[in-house]
């Protein structure tokens, strides 16, 4: 299994990192035929971590690689909007407040605090039973030594692209209105030497595939 997780990461031309448990720092190593990860064979279950900036690949690199392992792929922002909704369906008004903010983090781009990103996440993936991607968390260094602390995970794969490039991508990026569905799309094709990412755009403009629902543009991009 861990020779599938390099081979898929060699041909999307990524860099497996190592995830230190000492000191939570993600410490990029070469990617190259003999280089072990971390132990000889697969864990039962196991946690990876995607990290990169917003619009890098992150989503469409997890689905790609999660049928190696049986893995199902998590998103940040999918956990914390559940948490939001939950909290704000609360009784409590405490909880419902907590909710409003995390919802506005959500919507404005803005960074959830990390006394309240932390617990959410990591109560979460406590509740995952089998392999799993994380994908898009954590996002600071402190939150990483947090989630390391607590709930410590096997390994980290850092996705990286130019940043005229990472600006097209999220000026193409279309997301289904329906939140059921929540498909995602990119208009934007990249034809740049050795980075080749083709369209996905849908067929009808405008339209999700999947659902017929109309498609817009995120509002934290």
């Amino acid at each position: 299994m861990w020779s599938s997780l390099r081979s898929v990461a060699r041909r999307e031309n990524t860099t497996i990192s190592r995830y230190s448990k000492a000191t939570a720092v993600l410490a990029p190593q070469p990617l190259c035929d003999d280089y072990m990860l971390p132990g000889d064979s697969a864990p039962d279950q196991l946690s990876v971590l995607f990290i990169g900036a917003p619009g890098v690949g992150k989503g469409t690199f997890g689905k790609l690689m999660a049928p190696y392992f049986n893995a199902q792929v998590l998103t940040s922002s999918y956990l914390l909007r559940s948490a939001a909704q939950q909290q704000m369906q609360n009784a409590c008004s405490k909880a419902a407040r907590r909710g409003e903010h995390i919802q506005h983090c959500i919507r404005t781009g803005s960074l959830v605090p990390d006394h309240v990103a932390v617990p959410i996440v990591c109560q979460f993936l406590r509740t995952v039973s089998g392999s799993f991607i994380l994908d898009g968390f954590p996002r600071t260094l402190n939150q990483a030594q947090q989630m390391q602390q607590h709930c410590p995970l096997h390994l980290a794969i850092y996705f990286k692209l130019p940043r005229h490039v990472l600006v097209n991508k999220m000026l193409g990026r279309r997301v289904c209105s329906n939140q059921q569905c929540a498909t995602v799309y990119n208009i934007f094709e990249v034809n740049e030497g050795p980075i080749r990412m083709p369209s996905m755009k849908p067929q009808i403009d405008g339209e999700c595939d999947r659902c017929r629902h109309s498609l817009e543009i995120r509002s934290d991009d």
